[in-house]
């Protein structure tokens, strides 16, 4: 205000309200020269209200799409990383059984290998090779046989822990990862899943009565012996015992 501005000047410019009115009185005369002298039009103080008003509105406006824009561009991010994600989890299925893969489970059998040799604790893998396959095939197609490998698929997942690895190694072959667990254990473990799949009936739901039996191969890194250098000689011995197991190397 007037009085606010007149004390103001008493104070800074020790000016006093005789000299601070005659200012007030030659402002709007030399307000009119400076804005002449410099081209600048003279608005009213409606005027000047008026374009800030608009002056708000754009700025509004304007924060307003940025936002939305940033929103756009968050939510494509977010997209475009759930895809990432469904392709990495994609690749590392397989996709008939949705069980893990090969890859997957060389990179998880090397982590838990690695753990198991530097903290001294077990380690065991199950090889499970599924008994006269072929003949499942040839009897019935290929159709039944895809059946047949999905249900050994759910079976044998169904009778692990959440902290075992199954994946499917290839053809009728899964493997079964058991870290913690000795031979003795996996033996226990080994033998449950055969009495599993041998019970289960319903191993296709196009032909009836289709039934499955398997030979399974265990190899064991223990904590107190060295036997196996690496992932690859583990899984070999699994697979040499349960070839040795299965109907057709049985006399």
């Amino acid at each position: 205000s007037a009085i606010q501005a007149a004390a103001c000047c008493r104070r800074c410019l020790d000016m006093d309200a005789d000299a601070f009115q005659q200012v007030m009185d030659l402002f709007p005369a030399e307000l009119q020269a400076r804005t002449a002298l410099l081209n600048i039009p003279s608005l009213t103080p409606n005027e000047i209200a008026g374009i800030l008003a608009r002056a708000k509105e754009t700025l509004m406006v304007r924060t307003l799409n940025l936002i939305t824009e940033v929103q756009d561009v968050k939510s494509a991010s977010e997209v475009l990383d759930s895809r990432t994600r469904a392709l990495e989890v994609q690749a590392s299925m397989d996709r008939l059984t949705g069980l893990f893969n090969r890859a997957s489970l060389d990179d998880r059998l090397s982590d838990e290998f690695a753990h198991a040799t530097a903290h001294g604790t077990p380690l065991s893998v199950a090889f499970i090779d599924l008994d006269r396959f072929k003949q499942i095939n040839d009897t019935h197609g290929h159709l039944v046989g895809d059946e047949v490998l999905q249900s050994a698929a759910r079976v044998i997942a169904g009778h692990l822990r959440q902290t075992d690895f199954i994946a499917r190694y290839g053809g009728e072959e899964f493997i079964v990862v058991l870290p913690g667990i000795g031979a003795d254990a996996a033996r226990f473990v080994s033998e449950r899943l055969l009495d599993a799949l041998a019970r289960h009936e319903d191993m296709s739901e196009t032909v009836q009565s289709v039934r499955v039996t398997a030979s399974i191969g265990l190899a064991t890194c223990a904590a107190d012996r060295d036997e196996f250098s690496d992932i690859t000689a583990l899984l070999r011995a699994a697979e040499a015992l349960a070839a040795l197991l299965s109907p057709q190397a049985r006399p």
